[in-house]
């Protein structure tokens, strides 16, 4: 290889988010325990593959919270200059990134990616959507470039994080608490503020669906394709090109029993659900049997988007000075390898696949939500599948690399130029006396 062994392609990081992220048996790098060392080792691994070609390079680090005190909105921030990072909204039709430094970036085909093993992997491909593009299999975007759109379905997002969202996360009295925070709403509402999503044509001008006119209709398809309910394309010959509830479920089922079965009931409750009657149950799966198109960055493609990579350096300061002043015993700081779910928006627990023949066979997957089964990659002693990075051809499992990636490791292959969080106490939030 021309810059050695710990180079690689765009491409082939774009391969291993999917195949982390977007296998339909659940969600191997995100909400679960696993959420940071997943997103730190591969932060780690493309840094180390830019410094294969240029050893002086480092891995910046977006310090998004400093936005909201600069700036009076997000989309000011000079990191969507066309020079930097590129339109956080494009007006075409795709919302496509067509100009500045990435507008020949074109998200590359998945159909080398077409062979696959359900059997072997209790999972649906995880590489290719419909139209033939390395992206999420549900995200039937025509078109390759990045897209981006700064509303969900016309709608603003959740709030960028700010000082105060970080500061309560950073108070967590728990590893497993800020993880959940760490994975949540300290820098999730990024990745769906330029992600965002569109195409929704007339679907929200019936009121019954007022509830979920939001980016809770990508979370909540999420749990029906998961689940099994809702079927996504192999190839699109035409326009048509959507992911869809067969019709042999509706009749066999019925789509009360899907509502409650894929757990999406669970998330309103009775109160909510108890006053619609069947017809306008069926509206409401109908209307999330298919999520339209999403924005690169609320996607399992996400990082094929420029802006993912100097994301993540945030929630590792975070938990990084946690680590510090708990280690100086300046602080309490639970640390048992734990996760806390509390958002039914994901699901809790895995659907296994294996018994399905192919794409097109409607047997429905053997899901196991009790909390006996934990999706792989988020024990502490699962075998994570990054390695070598102090070439010394060791694995780790995520207690190995959790205990790599503390501030004070000396063998630790990079270091912050700051732990601190100074421009957060104008705003009354004073991080390092915590």
């Amino acid at each position: 290889m021309k810059y050695g062994k710990k180079f690689i392609s765009a491409e082939e990081f774009s391969f291993k988010h999917l195949n982390g992220a977007a296998r339909v048996d659940c969600d191997h790098w995100h909400d679960g325990a696993g959420i940071v060392n997943h997103h730190v080792a591969y932060t780690l691994e493309i840094e180390q593959a830019l410094q294969a070609i240029d050893r002086t390079i480092s891995m910046p680090y977006w310090e998004y919270a400093m936005d909201s005190v600069l700036y009076d909105d997000w989309q000011e921030s000079p990191i969507f200059n066309d020079d930097w990072f590129g339109d956080n909204s494009p007006s075409n039709e795709f919302h496509g990134l067509n100009t500045g430094r990435w507008g020949d970036v074109l998200v590359p085909s998945g159909e080398s990616y077409r062979e696959w093993s359900i059997a072997e992997t209790s999972s649906l491909n995880p590489f290719i959507n419909g139209r033939g593009h390395l992206r999420s299999p549900w995200n039937n975007n025509p078109s390759r470039y990045i897209g981006r759109s700064n509303t969900t379905y016309s709608v603003s997002s959740d709030p960028f994080p700010n000082c105060a969202v970080n500061y309560h996360c950073f108070i967590s009295s728990s590893l497993s608490s800020m993880f959940n925070c760490l994975n949540g709403v300290t820098h999730g509402p990024v990745h769906i503020k330029i992600g965002g999503a569109w195409n929704e044509g007339d679907i929200f001008d019936d009121n019954t669906l007022d509830f979920v006119h939001n980016i809770d209709r990508v979370l909540l398809f999420k749990l029906l394709w998961r689940t099994g309910y809702t079927r996504c394309p192999i190839t699109c010959d035409d326009d048509e090109c959507s992911c869809k509830v067969p019709d042999e479920y509706i009749n066999t089922y019925g789509a009360k029993n899907i509502l409650v079965n894929s757990g999406i009931w669970d998330v309103y409750g009775d109160s909510k659900f108890s006053k619609f009657n069947n017809d306008q149950l069926l509206v409401i799966l109908r209307a999330l049997e298919d999520p339209d198109i999403v924005g690169d960055m609320f996607t399992s493609g996400a990082s094929f988007d420029p802006t993912f990579w100097p994301l993540h350096g945030q929630i590792e300061r975070l938990l990084g000075l946690k680590r510090i002043l708990s280690s100086k015993k300046l602080i309490s700081f639970k640390e048992n390898w734990e996760y806390e779910l509390d958002d039914g928006r994901v699901l809790n627990g895995v659907c296994d696949w294996k018994s399905i023949a192919d794409a097109s066979d409607l047997t429905l997957p053997s899901c196991d939500f009790s909390g006996d089964t934990s999706c792989w990659g988020h024990a502490e002693d699962d075998v994570i599948e990054w390695t070598d990075f102090l070439g010394n051809n060791e694995e780790y499992t995520n207690k190995d690399f959790y205990e790599l990636i503390h501030p004070w490791n000396e063998k630790l292959p990079y270091i912050y130029d700051t732990y601190g969080f100074s421009y957060c106490n104008s705003a009354k939030f004073p991080f390092e006396t915590s």
